[in-house]
């Protein structure tokens, strides 16, 4: 992470002006920064601010990938926006990222499982770990224990041919209890040592929402409280 951050700073000290036409990039390298720093909803407003940015700028086919990072940090709110742009653009890209945000919108993991495939078909392995990662949880919430292990094994290999690649979609997929969205962010902070008033500010809720969260999340767990769910991750 602090590699990413040098590298982009780096990047921006010798930018020309003119190739602030490009921000939605800076945008999107910022959003994977702040996801890997577990910072999700700064995360997510940054790859909208890129696709705000790219769709000012009319850069259709930016925008569609600045849409896509939003659905990898789980926020689908561009689904319908995303549909429009493979209508309007007809590319393989825009229509498998078109059908991966409505999946993710709509808690269809089968979705998931053939938004994966597409990218693979496609040569995106990471997009496809993450669309299968996505897809392992969403099938564990609806209690299809074994077509989620089946999707965490492929996102798992899928990973490894991207290096070890790691992302919060791919984090999630190895949690056994079948958590929301909120709760598995929630979780990956309490692992961090964060106080539940920091995690409050991060995910821009209440400080009892959050207690809420924890308390939901530890009896999903079948564990005691913090510690028990700083252990899931831990171990």
């Amino acid at each position: 992470m602090d590699s990413a951050r040098q590298a982009l700073d780096l990047a921006r000290e010798m930018r020309q002006p003119a190739y602030r036409y490009y921000d939605s990039s800076d945008l999107v390298a910022e959003a994977w920064i702040a996801a890997a720093a577990s910072r999700f909803g700064d995360a997510r407003c940054l790859a909208l601010a890129g696709a705000d940015f790219a769709r000012q700028h009319s850069q259709p086919a930016r925008e569609v990938w600045c849409l896509q990072t939003a659905v990898h940090f789980d926020d689908p709110a561009g689904a319908a926006r995303l549909g429009q742009l493979a209508d309007s653009l007809g590319t393989p890209r825009a229509t498998v990222a078109a059908d991966y945000a409505r999946a993710l919108d709509s808690d269809d993991a089968r979705g998931l499982d053939a938004a994966s495939n597409a990218f693979e078909s496609m040569g995106d392995r990471l997009a496809a770990a993450d669309a299968a990662a996505q897809s392992a949880t969403s099938h564990r919430r609806a209690g299809r224990t074994g077509n989620a292990k089946t999707a965490a094994a492929r996102a798992r290999r899928l990973a490894a041919l991207c290096g070890g690649a790691t992302s919060p979609a791919l984090i999630a997929a190895e949690f056994a209890p079948p958590f929301t969205n909120r709760e598995r962010e929630i979780v990956v902070l309490v692992a961090r040592g964060l106080t539940n008033k920091q995690i409050a500010e991060i995910e821009s809720v209440s400080v009892r929402t959050v207690e809420s969260h924890i308390y939901r999340a530890s009896t999903k767990a079948g564990v005691n409280g913090r510690a028990g769910l700083r252990d899931l991750i831990v171990n």
